[in-house]
């Protein structure tokens, strides 16, 4: 509510009027005009001798005579709690006015003088040819209206809403069963290829087992997105395979280094028919010198075989 307060040489104006959202309140906006235009007459006659504003509130006070000035603000005001008790409230004594809505103002129930100058609107044009709808103290109780005789036509558009509501939720609900089926439908199609294709990954590795490698998230979640069996075995499996595959690596290369220095007493002598020894076709029979001279030729890169 807007709370106006009069004294001898000065109004001050508090609060909120409520009416409205803010850039469409009536109220606050006839309030602000008529303080404002009284800042604006006291300026303008060098007249004024303080003035404060901030939101929600504003003061003003004259350095000498201003009882007209006043009034007339004060006038404004009251008329405007007349019409508006709820959003405006007047106090002070500059001068008796407790007759001023009845003293040639104008109430609200005669015209809605805040809107007097208002662009021309269908409710204008209904109370220029006569079929105004009755102000708000001659209209019926919306409850009322809507239990008696507009009960019918308010009960067929709720249930018009209702049943637009409930088919968007059916459609929804549809959807959803729809979405849901169609990923049942992939996860059976992925453990059936699954399924289907195990023997082919255990023969690359065949520790795999699908109904075990299934109790691993990101293995069932790489399935049911499409992703081969073998390759998602290899994604989530990544570094034992490797660790594997290394340790494949350097046994197999200790196998060929082992067959490689076997192979040194099977080969011709070099130099000019220097011999280096072989006592004959089995390695075991090698002495210490012989095998010393074989993994010397073998470090220089020379093949040698039994």
């Amino acid at each position: 509510m807007i709370r106006a307060v009069f004294g001898r040489d000065r109004v001050t104006v508090m609060g909120h009027a409520g009416y409205a959202p803010k850039g469409q309140d009536i109220v606050c906006a006839a309030a602000s005009a008529l303080v404002f235009a009284l800042i604006g007459s006291l300026r303008q006659e060098e007249n004024l001798r303080e003035v404060v504003i901030r939101p929600g509130y504003v003061t003003a006070a004259a350095k000498g005579p201003c009882r007209e000035e006043l009034e007339l603000v004060r006038c404004g005001l009251a008329q405007l709690a007349a019409q508006y008790p709820q959003c405006v409230e007047v106090e002070g004594n500059c001068r008796s006015d407790r007759d001023l809505p009845r003293k040639g103002g104008i109430s609200g129930r005669e015209v809605q003088w805040m809107q007097w100058f208002a662009e021309a609107g269908p409710a204008d044009e209904a109370a220029r040819t006569g079929d105004a709808a009755p102000d708000a103290g001659e209209q019926e109780d919306f409850a009322a209206l809507i239990r008696g005789r507009y009960k019918a036509d308010f009960d067929a558009r709720v249930q018009k809403i209702l049943d637009g509501r409930l088919r968007g939720l059916r459609q929804e609900n549809a959807r959803f069963r729809q979405e849901r089926e169609q990923r049942q439908e992939q996860a059976r199609q992925a453990l059936e290829a699954m399924a289907a294709q195990e023997e082919q990954v255990r023969q690359v590795y065949p520790e795999f087992r699908w109904q075990r490698e299934m109790e691993n998230p990101a293995f069932g979640r790489l399935v049911c997105a499409g992703v081969e069996p073998m390759a998602a075995y290899e994604v989530v499996h990544r570094e034992d395979i490797l660790r594997r595959a290394m340790a494949y690596s350097a046994k197999r290369t200790a196998r060929q280094a082992a067959r490689s220095i076997a192979s040194v007493g099977r080969r011709p002598a070099e130099n000019g028919g220097r011999c280096v020894g072989v006592t004959g076709s089995d390695p075991r029979g090698l002495t210490s010198r012989e095998l010393a001279d074989i993994r010397r030729r073998v470090m220089e890169g020379e093949k040698i075989s039994f």
